[in-house]
């Protein structure tokens, strides 16, 4: 199995110390979020909004904010992923594994170009040159029909 979540429960700690008081993000009372991904397959979370698929899914990589706390089991590959360092998520991160959000305004930083964004992953992950990386990434705007990719590889976001 490439992905397993088996009863995630996520909870937001609001407060500090015995004042603190928690917010639910997923799951309800002892049942939680399970699913299986197949090696091989392509998966879309969908529901309506405030459902808890962007939680669902920052929980796999531990994207969520330090106040946020997980229970449950999750193993990518038969790693436990709950466990796992945060070296270890960083080197899955992007290679392995990876999320898309909806919200494209909080895809791409405005401050970088979006060719060095793209880049970026090419080079950390794949051993890419600076030169093989830019080229990589103008093959990729090109092969999702951007117009003149030449130009918006240069372009912030």
């Amino acid at each position: 199995m490439l992905l397993n979540v088996d009863n995630l429960r996520v909870r937001f700690r609001l407060g500090r110390g015995a004042q603190a008081s928690y917010a639910e993000g997923v799951g309800r009372g002892e049942q939680g979020v399970s699913f299986q991904i197949p090696e091989n397959t392509t998966v879309a979370l969908v529901g309506e909004s405030g459902s808890g698929k962007s939680v669902t899914a920052m929980s796999i990589l531990k994207l969520l904010p330090d106040n946020a706390e997980r229970q449950g089991a999750i193993s990518f590959l038969g790693r436990d992923l709950l466990a796992a360092s945060l070296a270890e998520l960083q080197a899955l991160r992007g290679k392995d594994i990876a999320c898309v959000f909806q919200d494209p305004m909080t895809s791409l930083n405005p401050v970088f170009t979006v060719g060095d964004q793209l880049a970026e992953p090419l080079r950390v992950h794949l051993g890419m040159s600076r030169r093989q990386a830019r080229a990589r990434a103008l093959a990729l705007l090109a092969e999702v029909g951007l117009p003149d990719p030449a130009r918006r590889i240069g372009a912030y976001p």
